[in-house]
């Protein structure tokens, strides 16, 4: 990471290279000499400059990437296991697979016809399709002020106002593109550490990033769920938007379904037609974290039909299963009297009485409660809306 200090008054400018994630806290974080010192000492019992030296090769630092700097422990592993998977199915023979071959795949992956580098050239920030935007992470920050949505910002055009969500979106993902063409041309720093192509773009996925689609978050620092402010919803419903579905944030053990409270449309009460109606959390990888890989057995399909209706089908980590439709459901995403908030609805065979409904409620930011609940015991307990 680089940081320029710059004083105008003397024109001098000062370049500090720091090391390691700045998102990190720095009571957390871990440097790379950190890392490489504590494998050395773990090897042998004095750590010198020199073996440091050594030990500082592109295999390790990718490590300390992956582990310290990208939040992906243990993927060096894994991908080394999927090399030789792929090793055995077209030789018939699993050989090992040396560090420096992981190392090499990774590299390759971002060169030309890479399948990193492909997927970057292909990808968007933001897509729209279906009356639904999608995108990584969302379009607020929890409770921050609407003026701090990622709605309508691009970062070269701070002061740009746009018609629509759908133009917004094209400049968006054309800025995207450009960051993406500077890092082809220029991947490493320059000369001074001043300045590398695609370091705007690197900036945006930044925690720190305000107004960022990548780092949107549309959760409450408890972690529960929160609508998006009025006028947010307002601006969504006048460019045909009916529906934000996101991931990036990890929810729980399926799909969560964030319900827009509705407004009035005009003096004589009728609703606003084709209203904004919700927000859609679509990451679960953390569905079942007493399994290995945090997911289990649990996985869930989100379709979304032309017409912008969703069907949401799955099954949850203890087995049972989840079906319903979006907007037909009236309680799916609904915030109930008692604080918790109803999830999905069961697909069990039951009277109109007893259907059943998946509850929840989230404390800390990540300890879940989840319980299940009949349309008796739902209308007992009561919407908040």
């Amino acid at each position: 990471m680089c940081v320029l200090h710059c004083f105008p008054s003397s024109f001098l400018c000062l370049t500090e290279i720091l090391e390691g994630p700045v998102w990190v806290p720095k009571s957390k974080r871990v440097t790379l000499t950190d890392f490489l010192a504590a494998q050395q000492q773990s090897e042998t019992q004095t750590v010198t400059d020199e073996a440091l030296d050594a030990a500082n090769t592109k295999v390790n630092r990718l490590k300390w990437m992956l582990e310290h700097t990208m939040g992906a422990q243990g993927d060096f592993e894994r991908r080394r296991v999927e090399l030789q998977s792929r090793q055995a199915t077209t030789s018939n023979e699993e050989k090992e697979v040396a560090d420096e071959a992981v190392l090499a795949s990774y590299l390759s992956s971002v060169q030309e016809g890479g399948v990193l580098r492909e997927y970057l050239l292909h990808g968007s920030l933001a897509f729209v399709a279906h009356q639904t935007l999608f995108v990584h992470g969302g379009i607020i920050d929890g409770t921050a002020d609407s003026s701090l949505s990622a709605l309508g910002r691009v970062p070269d055009e701070p002061t740009r106002r746009f018609d629509s969500v759908s133009e917004w979106v094209d400049s968006l993902n054309t800025w995207y593109r450009r960051e993406v063409q500077a890092w082809l041309q220029q991947p490493t720093w320059n000369a001074d550490h001043t300045s590398r192509g695609g370091n705007e773009l690197l900036k945006y996925v930044l925690p720190d990033y305000s107004g960022s689609v990548v780092m949107g978050r549309h959760l409450l620092s408890s972690g529960m769920p929160t609508p998006l402010p009025a006028e947010i919803a307002r601006l969504l419903t006048e460019s045909g938007i009916r529906r934000v579905i996101v991931g990036h944030t990890p929810h729980g053990n399926c799909p969560t379904v964030i319900k827009q409270p509705q407004v009035s449309g005009s003096d004589d009460g009728d609703d606003v037609i084709e209203a904004f109606q919700d927000v859609i959390m679509c990451d679960t990888s953390y569905s079942d974290p007493r399994a290995s890989g945090n997911r289990g057995g649990a996985a869930s399909e989100v379709v979304v039909e032309p017409s912008g209706h969703v069907h949401v089908n799955g099954v949850l980590e203890d087995g049972r299963h989840i079906a319903y439709d979006i907007p037909g459901d009236e309680w799916v995403g609904r915030t109930l009297r008692d604080g918790t908030m109803v999830k999905a609805r069961l697909a069990d065979e039951a009277s109109e009485e007893e259907r059943q409904y998946l509850v929840f409620r989230v404390d800390n930011g990540y300890s879940y409660t989840y319980h299940y609940r009949t349309l008796t015991q739902l209308l007992e307990i009561g919407a908040q809306d």
